[in-house]
C-alpha cells in the first residue's frame, strides 16, 4: 500500500481512539449512568463559538463522516492503483526495508503521549466555553511538549540507527547505507510529523473535519504521484521517506493558516503553564496504553516479521495485512463520530440518548463493516492474485484470510471504545487494549515458527478471538448497563446472520474462471450492495436512519 509517514489513522479498533476527559471523578465507579445529574446549561458565547460548525444534529454528525472518511476513500484508491507498480518497481527486499524503515520511525509516535487527542478535546471544550486564552495556553503547552519530544526523539533515533540496521534486523548489506539514510531524514522529520498533528487536532477540535480532510487527500495523492515518479527515475527508497516529511511541512502549513482564519486570536507561540500542563499529560497518561498497543498490532508486526523471518517476508505480510487495514480503515473513521457526540450528550448529561446512540451506532458500523468485509472474505485471494500477481500471492499465505476475520472482530469494538472514552473511561479501554497486545506478542514466535508468514496474521486473530467477547462484555454490562442478550438481540443477530447466508450464496458461484481484476472488484461491490439491500429490506436500519440519509443527499445535490 502507499504510505504516509505521519498522518496517523483516527483510530485502530479499541486500540487507538481518541479519548475524552474524566467524568467529573465517577471515571471508574463502575456503571457511568448511576452517577448522572442534571442538565448543564450552555453560556451564549460558547453557542456562538459553536455555530464554526455549519452542520447541525444528525447531518453534522453525517457530514463529519463523510469528510473524516474521504482520505481513506483517496487514500484507497491510490494505493490499489500504484501499490503493484511501486513493489515491483523497487523490489520485495527494498520495499520490505522501506516498510520496516517506516515501522521503526513510527514507533517514535508513542513518545507523543497522545498529546493530539488531548488537544481535540480541550480545544472543543475551552473553545465551547468561549476561552480563547485557554485553547491558546493547551495549544502553547503541546507546542512545548512537541519541541521536546521531537529534538530528543528524533536524536535517539539517528544515534541508535547503525545498531538497529545491523544487529538486530536482516537486511542485504546492499541496502543498509540507503536504509540508514532512509532513518535520518525520518528521524529529522518525527519533529514535522507532531506539529502536524498538534494543528490538525486543532482543526479537528474546531470541528472543521472537511479542512483536515482535504489536506489529507491533497497529502495522499502528492505522496503517490510523488513515489511512483521516484521509482520511475530511479531513486532510491529514502527519497520516499523525505517525501513524506516534505507533505507533513506543507500540511502544518496549511492547517496553521486554517486555523487562524477559523479562530481569530489563536496562538501557536509555545507557553509553559504548571497547572495545564499537568491536565494535559494526565490525559495523554491515561491513554498511552492504548497508543502503546496500537503500536504493538500496527507496527511492531513488521519489525517482528523482519527479525524472524526477513525483509521480503515484511513484504508479503504488510501488503496483503494492509490492504485489510486500509479497507477496515472507512469503518473506524465512519465510527470516530460517535466520540464528539457522546462527549457533546455527556456534557448535557442525556444519559438515556447515549445509549441510543450505543446501540445504534454498534448496528450501523457492523452492518457496513460486514458489506465492506465479507466480499474480500469471499474473493480476497482471487484479487489479489489478479492485482498482485499468483507467485505473489501464494508467497502471502493464509495472511488475506486471517487478517480479514481478526479486523472485522476489531471493527466490533469501535463504538464500544470510542463510547467509554467519550464517558472518561480511558482505563478500561487502555487496559484492555494493552492485554491483547501483550497476547498478539506472546503468540507470535511460536505461531510464526510453525506457520511462517501466516503465523504473525494468527497471531492477531487468535488474540481477538480471545479479547473482543471479553471487552464487549465488559462494556455491555459494567458500563453502559445493557445486558448482552438485548445486543445480541438488537445489534449483532440480523446483520451475522444475513452475512452467512450471502457468503453460503456466493460460496455456491461459479468463480472458479473470474480472473480479471475488474470482473472481481464488480463481484465484490455487487456482493455488498446486496448484502445491504438484503440488510435495509429486513429492517436493519430504521426508517429515521434512512430518512436521514436521504435529506442530506437531497442537500448535496441542491449545494450542488
Amino acid at each position: 500500500m502507499i504510505y504516509s509517514l505521519h498522518y496517523r489513522s483516527v483510530c485502530s479498533g479499541h486500540v487507538r481512539v481518541y479519548q475524552a476527559g474524566a467524568i467529573e471523578g465517577h471515571e471508574e465507579d463502575g456503571n457511568y449512568f448511576r452517577n448522572a445529574t442534571s442538565d448543564t446549561a450552555v453560556s451564549p458565547v460558547g453557542n456562538k463559538l459553536a455555530q464554526i460548525s455549519t452542520a447541525s444534529g444528525q447531518h453534522r454528525t453525517l457530514n463529519n463522516a463523510v469528510f473524516n472518511t474521504l482520505p481513506w476513500a483517496v487514500s484507497a484508491i491510490l494505493g490499489l492503483v500504484f501499490t503493484p507498480y511501486i513493489v515491483h518497481g523497487f523490489g520485495a527486499e527494498a520495499y520490505g526495508v522501506l516498510s520496516v524503515v517506516l515501522a521503526i520511525v513510527g514507533y517514535l509516535s508513542f513518545l507523543d503521549l497522545n498529546l493530539d487527542s488531548a488537544v481535540v478535546k480541550y480545544v472543543a471544550e475551552y473553545q465551547g466555553e468561549g476561552s480563547v486564552a485557554k485553547v491558546n495556553e493547551v495549544i502553547g503547552i503541546t507546542i512545548c511538549l512537541f519541541l521536546t519530544i521531537g529534538i530528543t526523539g528524533g536524536l535517539a533515533l539517528l544515534l541508535s540507527a547503525d545498531l538497529i540496521l545491523t544487529r538486530f534486523l536482516k537486511i542485504d548489506p546492499n541496502l543498509i547505507t540507503t536504509a540508514r539514510s532512509a532513518i535520518s531524514i525520518g528521524a529529522v522529520g518525527f519533529l514535522a510529523g507532531l506539529f502536524l498533528s498538534a494543528v490538525t487536532g486543532v482543526v479537528n477540535g474546531l470541528n472543521r473535519f472537511e479542512i483536515t480532510s482535504g489536506v489529507k487527500v491533497v497529502s495522499s495523492i502528492l505522496i503517490s504521484l510523488g513515489t511512483v515518479s521516484l521509482v520511475k527515475f530511479g531513486f532510491g527508497f529514502e527519497w520516499v521517506v523525505a517525501l513524506n516529511v516534505a507533505t507533513s511541512l506543507l500540511g502544518f502549513g496549511i492547517l496553521l493558516c486554517a486555523s487562524k482564519s477559523l479562530l481569530p486570536g489563536i496562538s501557536f507561540k509555545p507557553v509553559r503553564s504548571g497547572k495545564m500542563t499537568r491536565t494535559i499529560l494526565r490525559f495523554g497518561g491515561y491513554t498511552f496504553l492504548g497508543r502503546l498497543s496500537h503500536l504493538i498490532h500496527f507496527q511492531a508486526d513488521k519489525v517482528i516479521a523482519a527479525v524472524l523471518l526477513g525483509s521480503s517476508a515484511v513484504t508479503f505480510y504488510a501488503v496483503p495485512s494492509m490492504l485489510v487495514q486500509r479497507i477496515m480503515d472507512v469503518i473506524t473513521r465512519l465510527a470516530y463520530v460517535t466520540y464528539p457526540l457522546v462527549s457533546e450528550l455527556q456534557g448535557r448529561k442525556n444519559l438515556e440518548r447515549i445509549k441510543d446512540v450505543y446501540r445504534d451506532a454498534s448496528r450501523i458500523t457492523l452492518v457496513l463493516a460486514t458489506a465492506i468485509l465479507l466480499p474480500v472474505l469471499i474473493f480476497g485471494n482471487k484479487f489479489f492474485a489478479a492485482w498482485m500477481g499468483p507467485e505473489f500471492e501464494r508467497n502471502t499465505g493464509f495472511v488475506l484470510q486471517l487478517s480479514t476475520v481478526a479486523f472485522y472482530l476489531i471493527t466490533l469494538t469501535n463504538v464500544p471504545s470510542l463510547v467509554l472514552n467519550g464517558l472518561g473511561h480511558v482505563r478500561i479501554t487502555g487496559l484492555f487494549s494493552m492485554t491483547g497486545g501483550v497476547l498478539y506478542l506472546a503468540l507470535i514466535y511460536p505461531l510464526t515458527t510453525v506457520m511462517g508468514v501466516s503465523g504473525i496474521a494468527a497471531s492477531l486473530l487468535i488474540s481477538r478471538i480471545v479479547m473482543v467477547p471479553i471487552f464487549l462484555t465488559y462494556a455491555n454490562r459494567k458500563v453502559m448497563g445493557l445486558p448482552m442478550v438485548e445486543l445480541l438481540k438488537d445489534v449483532y443477530a440480523r446483520p451475522v446472520i444475513l452475512a452467512v447466508c450471502v457468503a453460503g450464496a456466493a460460496r455456491g458461484l461459479p468463480l472458479a474462471g473470474i480472473q480479471n481484476i475488474f470482473l472481481l472488484i464488480g463481484a465484490m461491490a455487487l456482493t455488498g450492495v446486496i448484502y445491504l439491500t438484503f440488510a435495509i429490506s429486513i429492517g436493519v436500519f430504521n426508517r429515521e436512519e434512512r430518512q436521514v440519509v436521504i435529506s442530506y443527499l437531497h442537500g448535496l445535490t441542491r449545494t450542488n
